[in-house]
């Protein structure tokens, strides 16, 4: 009997200390606008552990990881989270600065999006195919179809992919180097040894022939050290300072017609490489729709990240709608910057301010 009350006990105690929550917290977030990224801030009295998520759930039940804060800490934390037009409730999972689990949920208020608006971004749409290798951009730019007919274009050709020989390139400098601090070392001639019968012995080194030999070794072993010294080198930065994400653009991409660079920057964090289809920014203002419809142009926008390098979450401020390809994640470093995650590239759709 007592042995039984006394397990009763410890596990009123274990469910009493794992059921305990951290009291208080709560999601402040104000109107959230559809298809746009919307900032708000997690607050608690008990402070913010080292780990907090957002997960978000849409209409259908489904329920996906939104947003990620690395190193919190104080007693609020500023996140941001994108809304693609279905998202109904967001839900806090983590831990308070004491170890305690931290929750919340927010159920969220949208805004309103005006007719005309409305009807351009159903009209946005991606291609998940691909022609049969690269698209290279020609002079008449992109053949007119509907969005998912542009984005299939603009995917194989403008914002494919492009090889990069520089690691390959580091990777033969390392095997060359290698190969001539191995040749000197491992080339040795007879020792000791004596000649076949019936054949004449070997000559005699002449004097002062084997120091000649290691004069030479010593010479060029410097050469081969520098070599291989100067190619791990090229390694080690490779790594550590590889490609900036980057953010590829063409604006009015939504007409079709003849596109034109418009140039690229290196900017803080990333590159932007520009393009222009002047016929959509011109039909932009006239109404892409037709009828006279004052539609704002759309743009065609895509975000490399390569080897996990991820695009600032600043460079899209620009934008005052965007439709991804894929829902992307937020992340927040400890720093408190804000950056996009979600894989090495996602399509977007965008309409500016």
């Amino acid at each position: 009997m007592k042995a039984a009350l006394l397990c009763l006990l410890v596990w009123s105690l274990a469910t009493a200390r794992g059921a305990a929550q951290s009291p208080g917290a709560r999601i402040e977030l104000g109107e959230a606008l559809p298809y746009a990224f919307n900032r708000g801030r997690i607050a608690s009295p008990a402070g913010l552990g080292p780990r907090l998520e957002l997960y978000g759930a849409n209409m259908a039940g489904d329920r996906r990881l939104l947003f990620v804060g690395e190193a919190a800490a104080g007693l609020s934390l500023d996140f941001a989270v994108y809304n693609d037009g279905t998202l109904l409730e967001l839900e806090l999972v983590g831990q308070d600065a004491q170890g305690r689990p931290l929750s919340a949920r927010h159920k969220l208020s949208l805004k309103a999006i005006p007719d005309g608006e409305r009807t351009l971004l159903r009209r946005l749409q991606f291609s998940y195919g691909s022609f049969p290798g690269l698209r290279k951009p020609g002079p008449a730019g992109l053949e007119p179809g509907d969005a998912e007919y542009l984005s299939r274009q603009i995917n194989a050709g403008y914002f494919a992919a492009r090889a990069s020989y520089l690691p390959a390139l580091c990777l033969a400098a390392w095997a060359l180097a290698a190969f001539l601090i191995a040749g000197p070392l491992t080339r040795k001639g007879p020792v000791g040894g004596t000649a076949p019968r019936g054949a004449a012995p070997p000559p005699a080194d002449p004097p002062g022939a084997v120091h000649q030999g290691k004069a030479k070794l010593r010479s060029k072993t410097p050469l081969a050290l520098g070599l291989a010294l100067s190619a791990s080198l090229s390694l080690i930065l490779l790594a550590a300072f590889g490609p900036r994400p980057q953010l590829l653009i063409i604006e009015g991409a939504l007409a079709g017609g003849p596109v034109e660079e418009a140039g690229q920057r290196r900017l803080d964090g990333y590159a932007e490489l520009r393009w222009r289809a002047p016929a959509g920014l011109n039909r932009g203002i006239e109404g892409i729709g037709g009828g006279g419809s004052a539609l704002p142009p759309a743009d065609y926008l895509g975000l490399r990240s390569p080897r996990g390098a991820a695009l600032p979450l600043a460079a899209l401020e620009a934008y005052r709608y965007l439709l991804f390809s894929e829902r992307p994640l937020v992340v927040r470093e400890p720093g408190g910057a804000l950056r996009i995650g979600g894989g090495p590239f996602l399509a977007a759709w965008g309409i500016r301010r």
